[in-house]
């Protein structure tokens, strides 16, 4: 497939004639059953397809009749990562799809409305998932994001997964993406600690606002109106 990208003979969607060589149609294929290599093969192809065409510059400025080898890719690829992050597919799956969405570092600046409404689906997932995996995977991403994101994906994270509590590794992962936003914004900071269902994470939030100044009184502030944060 590789090869035949480069070459140019690589069809996105079907022309008519040659059906079974549409990419579209042969990504597909592996997620209409249960065998998750394939759907993970099928994944990994587009991915690195999608990251390592380069289009040749069309001569003279002129615009393209049609969209490009390259735009083709970026649709087949944000249509098969909104298959994999539904709820009930495999966790190693919908791992794979939050790994690969945020590898494509463009996308989080991009207005494509499809495109959007993968990210829009990250905290539903986060709050609905029953994947310690896939929490795992969301927790890295959480470092991976503009700090303006992070909130509504962690606090669903850190308020719905009681059990979470008990691993060796998602606690220090939830607190290592909201640690930044802690820092910007002791308030912020103050709404996760209250809404957390971890300790550990509670205490982590207190000790990182009382090294600074500013967020230190919002901290005095906050124990003061509610004493029974003390405990």
């Amino acid at each position: 497939l590789q090869e035949r990208a480069a070459n140019g003979t690589l069809t996105i969607l079907s022309d008519g004639k040659n059906d079974q060589d549409s990419l579209f149609l042969r990504a597909l294929q592996p997620f209409g059953g249960n065998d998750v290599s394939k759907s993970l093969r099928a994944l990994w192809t587009v991915h690195v397809l999608s990251q390592s065409i380069v289009e040749p510059k069309v001569q003279g400025g002129a615009k393209a009749d049609r969209p490009s080898l390259k735009e083709g890719l970026k649709s087949l690829e944000v249509y098969l990562l909104n298959m994999c992050l539904q709820v009930r597919k495999d966790e190693n799956v919908a791992a794979w799809a939050v790994q690969l969405l945020f590898e494509n570092r463009e996308w989080l600046n991009d207005n494509n409305r499809h495109v959007q409404q993968l990210f829009q689906r990250l905290p539903s997932l986060a709050e609905q998932t029953q994947s310690p995996l896939l929490r795992l995977y969301l927790a890295s991403a959480l470092q991976r994001m503009p700090t303006e994101m992070r909130f509504d994906i962690a606090s669903r994270l850190l308020n719905s997964h009681p059990a979470d509590e008990a691993d060796h590794n998602l606690p220090l992962m939830y607190w290592y993406g909201i640690e930044p936003l802690v820092a910007s914004d002791a308030r912020l900071g103050l709404v996760l600690a209250y809404s957390s269902r971890f300790p550990k994470v509670v205490r982590f939030i207190a000790r990182r606002m009382a090294s600074d100044d500013k967020s230190l009184g919002v901290l005095f502030e906050s124990v003061t109106k509610r004493p029974e944060a003390v405990d």
